[in-house]
């Protein structure tokens, strides 16, 4: 990944192309920490912060990169055809840039906000311990604010 970032760098200009208020990948906000504000406020909003995910533009086409203290991704999302107003999204989700699930969904884009739903599949993999033995596999949502595409 640190390789092909560092050909995408030289290749043109990588922009800021939205940011996932409530990021799609890896899921684990909406699933895990958003049913328990009621109770731990503190540690939802410490999570929110973490989640919030600036997704860049590429040089290559239909490629973005997702970066949030908690997660990374590297996102493909292009349009399903001309006359479906929405995108297939896949997905390759990391933590700390060591790989450990996939994501894949639909999005659409209404003016500015960008809605998606899909489904991950998460390992607990990361620098301390590898592991693609386990699996966990969750819905997701996400919701972002972006400029209006060309």
């Amino acid at each position: 990944m640190i390789a092909w970032l560092t050909v995408a760098a030289l290749a043109g200009p990588i922009a800021l192309d939205r940011v996932d208020l409530v990021a799609a990948g890896p899921g684990t906000f909406v699933n895990y920490d958003l049913p328990i504000a009621g109770s731990d406020t503190t540690r939802t909003a410490i999570r929110f912060v973490e989640q919030v995910q600036p997704v860049w533009r590429t040089p290559v086409e239909n490629l973005y990169v997702g970066t949030s203290i908690s997660s990374q991704s590297l996102i493909y999302d292009a349009p399903i055809g001309d006359k479906v107003p929405l995108n297939y999204v896949v997905a390759l989700e990391t933590s700390l840039l060591v790989p450990r699930g996939v994501r894949a969904g639909v999005a659409t884009i209404l003016g500015p906000v960008r809605l998606e739903a899909g489904v991950s599949a998460l390992t607990p993999s990361g620098w301390a311990r590898v592991d693609y033995n386990t699996w966990t596999v969750m819905p997701t949502v996400g919701i972002g604010l972006q400029r209006e595409r060309e």
